[in-house]
């Protein structure tokens, strides 16, 4: 029994250290898209919008998490469990289960901060001209809640190639390279409000084609 845990777990480390390595870049080029996208932004457009867009970002962000209910975690753990068993039905509907739940309350969350984005600008944030970046921003949530679903799916297949290069490549550099598209396009603050939705369409594009990678690989 110890000879095959010792075993088993030579094996594992190999593809472990493969697994941090391919996080830790990931997490280096994420950083490096993320200061791009806001020295662009602070540059391009000035102080005041960049503080506009980040009080954006910031009530996107806890309307997301309120989208997900928490289940990244849970989605990730039982299609690792039914991969285990080669099940393919199980995991299929893992997924699906997730998007029945996600999508329609981050697309009624995202309705409400689009409705209400005039109120919350003015006695949430006490900056009116906030309400445009929130209108635009609304869009992320749906979009996002598809987009967890699908990278927890990637982190469940133990696929973190392809979870650095559909979000920490693909969508945090197309996010930069957007935001000084629309500047300079003449857009201003609400064209790089509309990177920030834009982006995230083509990273769950591109992930939702690796996550049918694995199952075809495997």
């Amino acid at each position: 029994m110890s000879d095959n845990t010792n075993q088993h777990m030579e094996r594992l480390l190999p593809k472990i250290a493969k697994g941090a390595g391919i996080v830790f870049i990931g997490m280096i080029l994420g950083r490096v898209a993320g200061y791009l996208s806001r020295l662009v932004i602070a540059r391009g457009l000035g102080p005041e919008p960049y503080g506009l867009i980040s009080l954006g970002l910031a009530a996107v962000s806890i309307a997301g998490v309120v989208g997900m209910l928490g289940l990244r975690s849970g989605t990730t753990r039982h299609i690792s469990l039914y991969k285990g068993r080669g099940d393919e039905r199980g995991i299929k509907g893992v997924i699906t289960s997730s998007l029945k739940v996600t999508f329609p309350l981050s697309l009624l969350l995202g309705v409400l901060l689009f409705l209400f984005s005039g109120w919350i600008s003015v006695h949430l944030f006490h900056e009116p001209g906030l309400s445009g970046v929130l209108k635009i921003m609304a869009a992320i949530l749906p979009i996002s809640g598809i987009a967890g679903v699908l990278l927890s799916a990637l982190t469940g297949f133990q696929r973190m190639d392809y979870l650095v290069y559909s979000r920490n490549f693909v969508e945090y550099f197309s996010r930069a390279t957007l935001i000084a598209f629309f500047i300079f396009l003449g857009y201003g603050i609400l064209g790089a409000a509309l990177a920030y939705v834009i982006a995230p369409v083509l990273g769950t594009l591109k992930s939702r084609k690796k996550r049918q990678e694995p199952r075809d690989n495997r």
